[in-house]
């Protein structure tokens, strides 16, 4: 993924939380949002992957209920977040923010997606704070700041890097995903 397109992605994150706390429903920057049906027939995995998450986000109330979409589309919304929160704040941030609640989902996903790079490297995030992350967030929050001044900081921050290099076309996998299960999101 192009340096430009992480750039792409950090300012939309910006976007979309900045319309959540506002509770706006048109994406100001690409017009309003594609419907499901639309966005099954791109060609483009970048394309895709941006248009499936803000699909997903809105479907799910931002997370707030997953019940609404089926477990193949959960999984692309975990690995979105993935995506999303590193990009924007590094593996300290996904953890420490509601989509650390999904942390073990989300591996699941990143494994059966094929993504076994990006896979390695999330549980050696999660193994950087010591212990088992639990996904209640205040107990997790508890134990990051029990975490405090020992050094993982500097191992997620290698770790961050690490996931910048894009080793896992985590885009294209998703793409992929998506069209293998494409019955599951047209439901």
């Amino acid at each position: 993924m192009s340096t430009l397109m992480n750039i792409f992605r950090v300012a939309r994150t910006a976007v979309k939380i900045a319309k959540a706390r506002r509770g706006q429903g048109e994406d100001f920057i690409d017009g309003p949002p594609m419907d499901i049906e639309d966005i099954m027939e791109l060609n483009d995995p970048e394309k895709f992957s941006i248009e499936i998450d803000e699909y997903l986000d809105k479907k799910t109330n931002y997370g707030d209920d997953l019940s609404v979409i089926s477990e193949e589309a959960a999984k692309v919304f975990f690995v979105e977040q993935l995506q999303m929160e590193v990009n924007n704040g590094g593996f300290d941030q996904f953890f420490f923010n509601s989509s650390g609640n999904n942390w073990r989902k989300t591996l699941d996903a990143l494994k059966e997606m094929g993504a076994d790079k990006t896979a390695e490297l999330l549980k050696k995030a999660a193994e950087a704070y010591g212990c088992d992350l639990p996904e209640n967030r205040r107990l997790r929050h508890k134990n990051m700041e029990n975490k405090a001044n020992t050094g993982y900081e500097e191992v997620l921050e290698e770790l961050d890097s690490e996931f910048y290099e894009y080793e896992d076309d985590i885009d294209q996998l998703i793409y992929d995903y998506c069209m293998k299960h494409r019955d599951k999101f047209l439901e």
